[in-house]
């Protein structure tokens, strides 16, 4: 797994999506904020991510595709630890949707939102969710693609794991680009 630098030691981080791939994330920024805010649907495998986190992980069990219980959410959050500094976040598209209610809790003049996406994003004939879309338009410096790929397996090609997928989106993290893959999306006829 790839620390987290110290200069991103301190404040409130946003994951969501965080029990899945990212509970290796989730796990990470326990270690170095001051609170983070973790969102998934299931309850059980909140309250199991929750063990040994110090009281600094507080979960939310709530579906991030609807967008008014993600707004609850959110305020509440931020009501509690602030605006997040730092927001990972793993939507499927159609929940994209709710990405500016995602924006609107972090205020943070060098606030960051690393969007998580598939590698369907990264295909030749990939059309741009209007949400992501409007976000490059809109605060281009607060948003860093992290677009997830395959592996080479020998002769074929496999999908990432959940710790390949962590380790990548701990990297994208501490390095701070714009785009950050992980693992490859082409050739795309490579793909798994």
């Amino acid at each position: 797994m790839i620390p987290i630098e110290s200069s991103s030691r301190s404040g409130h981080a946003l994951v969501i999506g965080a029990t899945g791939m990212l509970s290796a994330v989730s796990r990470a920024l326990v270690r170095t904020r001051e609170a983070v805010t973790v969102i998934a649907r299931s309850h059980q495998r909140l309250d199991d991510l929750s063990k040994n986190a110090g009281g600094r992980l507080h979960p939310l069990a709530l579906d991030y595709a609807d967008r008014s219980a993600l707004a609850t959410g959110l305020a509440e959050a931020r009501r509690r630890h602030g605006s997040p500094g730092l927001a990972v976040v793993w939507m499927h598209d159609h929940a994209l949707g709710g990405l500016p209610v995602v924006v609107e809790s972090l205020t943070g003049a060098d606030s960051r939102l690393f969007l998580v996406r598939g590698s369907a994003s990264a295909a030749p004939n990939a059309r741009e969710h209007p949400a992501v879309a409007a976000l490059k338009l809109e605060r281009p410096a607060l948003l860093r693609e992290i677009v997830l790929g395959w592996m080479p397996n020998g002769t074929a090609t496999r999908w990432l794991t959940h710790d390949e997928i962590s380790t990548g989106v701990l990297a994208a993290i501490t390095r701070d680009r714009p785009r950050h893959p992980v693992g490859t999306t082409t050739p795309w006829a490579a793909r798994p």
